[in-house]
């Protein structure tokens, strides 16, 4: 099979963890998978040895020949019913032919209620026309997703609450999350690695990796609170996090958080094991609200793989957990519940090592990546088989988009609701009610717009011709500006000439100085040389002469000597 995986965000989202693990493993079972993502593929780097095709949506909407065998999928499986991901499956179904499969693992509707913090209803009803512009195509939109995952050939859900979402006729499959059981197996803490994050001798340590959303901002926060418990208590506890953090979540605390919580970011994913390995304990805050109801956490597979104590809330993959056996179950998630949970593992060893010791236990007997691949294909195999019952073989080749199916879908309801028909054909029906009112609306918003826009340009027009003339005039005295500027570079590039030649005037004058005073320094050490010798011959001469002055001869003769000065020299000079 031809397996395309698209996905709402790059290769650095925690659902990646997950569709590398399936593609991986169904790539070992002989298929083909393509892991299609928006924008920065340079990040599948972040992945240890992918065995899948990595590319851009782009790119595949733009290269045929983007598997192997150069055919098209065999089957799409979109990565949650995201609005970025649905555009891209309805640009691929123009083109090609594949059955679609949606992935839930998330409550949508309170996704988007968090993100623009306002209800469901509210979003679905009041702002698409107001303002259609701010949906975000990393989110689902309002009036579009659920109309999308009923027209899905089939469903996978990371937890079978998902299923509320479903028409009851769309055939499905629950996954566990495969989870690389070597890669989180249990190892000892590195000491050094402790010392190097600055956590003392006998504090306790709490590991969380995993970024702050709007989602998930009001369980972390109960998580800090909980450390700052343990601290105030006398247990000294760090809190180690990874991840990006919601914009203002630090600065919400009213005291520093900084001695309490190493906040390292974001991390490569190889990184992680030893992080866990320094854990008392891992905790996943969080209780059973519409947020966590319908989602599984993917760090708490690797929490439990990792042989370390888990504390984890009673909802999603919680309710498989034995309480005290296999993890500590939290009924409310508050602050004051996680402190208290922590501090038993903390000061009991015995249920300590029991957690520890069933949670990998609990890890290969649920997450192993061979036996869910392996349902995975025969699932993808069921749906493949149906392939020609499956609504989007009708947009190859046309400019139509999801609504032409769900108009297709409802007719045929319709003739079926004649005869008696099902709930899940009636919910189809209301939400392709409520999707053409809310297109027509839109239509009406955009005719509006068309028309102040119109009225917005021909002012423009108007402004531009009045202020054609000022700009000429503004243009000739720019010309004018220009031509001035000109004449002085001209003349600083003359004066730069007459300064090189006076450089190069300068260099010869030194170089002809420092000739000479090389030569003037040979001389001055010749004459001092020269110097030297002749103060050792006055030297010399001196001695000898006081030398002679001190002989019994030089005494006697004085008296003669004295007479050849005063009598004989003169006569001997007059008469020459």
């Amino acid at each position: 099979m031809n397996i395309l995986f698209a996905n709402y965000g790059d290769f650095a989202t925690n659902s990646l963890n997950h569709i590398a693990g399936f593609a991986n493993e169904l790539c070992r079972l002989g298929h083909d998978c393509l892991v299609a993502v928006p924008k920065n593929t340079d990040s599948v780097r972040l992945l240890p040895d992918p065995l899948f095709v990595p590319a851009g949506f782009d790119h595949v909407l733009r290269v045929p020949n983007h598997f192997p065998d150069s055919r098209p999928a065999d089957l799409i499986h979109a990565w949650t019913p995201r609005e970025g991901v649905r555009l891209f499956v309805e640009a691929y179904q123009r083109q090609y032919s594949a059955p679609v499969v949606v992935h839930l693992e998330d409550n949508e509707e309170r996704l988007l209620e968090t993100y623009y913090r306002m209800s469901f209803e509210e979003l679905r009803h009041r702002v698409p026309a107001e303002l259609n512009p701010i949906w975000t195509r990393d989110l689902s939109h309002p009036n579009r997703f659920r109309s999308f995952i009923h027209l899905a050939d089939g469903a996978t859900l990371i937890t079978s609450a998902l299923a509320d979402f479903l028409a009851p006729e769309t055939p499905r499959i629950t996954l566990n999350p495969p989870v690389d059981l070597d890669f989180f197996a249990p190892r000892p803490p590195d000491a050094r690695l402790r010392q190097k994050l600055g956590i003392a001798p006998g504090e306790k340590v709490i590991v969380y990796h995993g970024s702050v959303t709007s989602a998930n901002r009001g369980d972390l926060r109960k998580l800090y609170l909980a450390v700052a418990l343990l601290n105030r208590d006398g247990i000294p506890t760090r809190l180690i996090r990874t991840g990006y953090n919601d914009p203002g979540f630090v600065g919400s605390f009213g005291y520093d958080t900084g001695s309490q919580v190493i906040d390292l970011g974001f991390v490569d994913r190889r990184e992680l094991p030893p992080l866990l390995a320094l854990a008392d304990v891992l905790v996943q805050p969080g209780s059973d609200d519409s947020f966590n109801h319908y989602r599984l956490p993917s760090k708490i597979p690797e929490f439990l793989a990792s042989g370390r104590p888990v504390i984890v809330p009673a909802t999603n993959l919680g309710l498989q957990l034995v309480h005290e056996e296999d993890a500590l179950l939290l009924r409310t998630g508050s602050p004051l519940e996680i402190a208290a949970a922590c501090r038993r593992v903390f000061s009991e060893p015995d249920l300590a090592a029991r957690l520890s010791g069933n949670a990998v236990a609990r890890a290969r007997e649920s997450f192993d990546p061979e036996s869910a691949a392996a349902a995975l294909a025969g699932f993808y195999e069921a749906i493949i088989r149906k392939r020609d019952a499956s609504p989007w073989k009708s947009l190859k080749g046309t400019g139509r988009d999801q609504f032409h199916l769900l108009a297709a879908t409802a007719s045929d309801a319709a003739r079926r609701l004649e005869t008696g028909g099902t709930a899940g054909q009636t919910e189809i029906l209301k939400e392709l009610a409520h999707a053409i009112e809310v297109e027509r609306e839109d239509w009406k918003k955009s005719c509006v717009r068309l028309e102040s826009a119109k009225a917005n340009l021909e002012q423009v027009i108007q402004d531009l011709t009045q202020g054609r003339e000022a700009d000429r005039r503004v243009i000739e005295t720019q010309e004018e500006r220009i031509l001035l500027l000109g004449k002085q570079v001209d003349d600083l590039d003359g004066q730069a000439r007459e300064l090189t030649a006076d450089r190069d005037n300068v260099r010869r004058d030194a170089a002809e100085a420092h000739r000479l005073g090389r030569e003037c320094r040979e001389t001055l050490v010749a004459l001092r040389e020269d110097l030297i010798a002749a103060r050792k011959e006055i030297d010399r001469l001196v001695e000898r002469d006081a030398r002679v002055r001190a002989t019994l001869s030089w005494r006697i003769t004085g008296p003669l000597r004295w007479l050849r000065r005063h009598f004989i020299d003169p006569f001997t000079r007059r008469k020459g």
